[in-house]
């Protein structure tokens, strides 16, 4: 009884601790989904070296591209659409987020297509066909949570309401922006924790309980 009892117990733990993996899946680039440069306003330059000053003869509101790309990519809301992933490079493209451990694990298994087509480009990056980042979560709230911190990645916000994350070069999410929609495939509901919870102490009450029974027994007997 002592072992079943042991055993539901860590089976109840693994479970629990995986509950907090989030996969995001299946990522597509949607930064032509959601900024459109045709809508850009008359005399936005390219990327600015000081946004806060202003360049009268070029932009009169001083906002640069991404800028109006950051506002594009906020507001986009279309749902997930599996058309858009496109395998001409990646076979797949995810991440899984692991809240308890504050790693996020990002994966990219490259075509093999690629691999044999693009032999400069392998060559040149080093590239490999599965590829893993372990990557540090910095910082977790109810929706969202952000990613990021090692000098040679970039930093990840991901929308844990519809899929999206938000790329960007630096901490706060302000230069070299891109927008990648993935599916949500494996959010768990913290529920999950709420039940196992439930199942350990019906099975330890009960353990306690025909553990006494036998106690009283003995006793009786005596």
């Amino acid at each position: 009884m002592i072992k079943k009892l042991l055993g539901i117990m860590v089976l109840g733990l693994l479970w629990s601790g995986s509950a907090y993996a989030i996969k995001f899946e299946n990522c597509y680039d949607a930064d032509n989904l959601a900024f459109d440069p045709i809508t850009l306003p008359k005399g936005v330059g390219s990327y600015s070296l000081n946004p806060a000053k202003k360049d009268k003869k070029t932009n009169n509101n001083s906002k640069t591209i991404d800028d109006y790309k950051k506002e594009a990519f906020l507001k986009y809301s279309k749902k997930y659409k599996k058309k858009y992933f496109d395998k001409k490079f990646y076979e797949s493209y995810e991440f899984r987020l692991l809240t308890k451990n504050k790693v996020m694990q990002m994966t990219q298994v490259i075509t093999d297509d690629t691999m044999s087509k693009e032999t400069t480009l392998v060559k040149d990056f080093d590239l490999k066909k599965i590829s893993k980042f372990n990557i540090p979560i910095i910082l977790a709230t109810k929706n969202y949570l952000e990613a990021g911190g090692d000098p040679m990645l970039e930093y990840f916000r991901f929308n844990l309401s519809n899929g999206t994350v938000l790329v960007s070069h630096d901490r706060n999410f302000r230069t070299g922006l891109s927008l990648l929609h993935c599916q949500i495939l494996n959010k768990r509901s913290n529920y999950l924790d709420y039940w196992w919870a439930v199942i350990l102490i019906i099975a330890i009450t009960f353990f306690i309980f025909t553990q006494s029974g036998k106690r009283l027994k003995q006793i009786r007997r005596k």
